[in-house]
This record gives structure tokens, sequence and C-alpha cells, in this order.
């Protein structure tokens, strides 16, 4: 079963065009079927209930001890 992008986005609080830009990022898992975009009801299900990975400036955070530090080799 499938959703709409617009119907996704309203789940987590966004507009319509913040949820196509999310689903454009790869932040909304989509499936696309000629020209009609749609979510998967149950991979969407579990993209919302996993546990948030920290971000710094809109990125997933690389280095745990943060931008600029090296990792010893």
């Amino acid at each position: 079963m499938t959703i709409t992008v617009p119907e996704a986005g309203r789940m987590v609080g966004l507009t319509r065009n913040a949820a196509y830009a999310a689903a454009q990022r790869g932040e909304i898992p989509t499936l696309r079927f000629g020209g009609l975009l749609r979510v998967p009801i149950a991979a969407w299900l579990r993209k919302i209930e996993e546990p948030e990975t920290p971000r710094i400036k809109g990125r997933a955070r690389a280095n745990p001890k943060g931008p600029g530090v090296r990792r010893a080799k």
C-alpha cells in the first residue's frame, strides 16, 4: 500500500512543498510509477520510527568529535 508524498509529509508536520523537497533529498522513501510518485506506507512508518541521527548544519555528523577534528591514525 502507498500514500501520496503530501500525505506522508502531513504525518510529520510538513507542508506539500517541504514534503516533496524531503522526498527529493531521499528523506521520504518513494516509488515512481510513470509520472506518479508514491510513498510505501511500511517503509515510511519504519523511517519515522527510527531514532534521529545527530545533525550539524543540515548534514549527518560524520566525525563524533566535531568538524575539523581529525581521527588519529
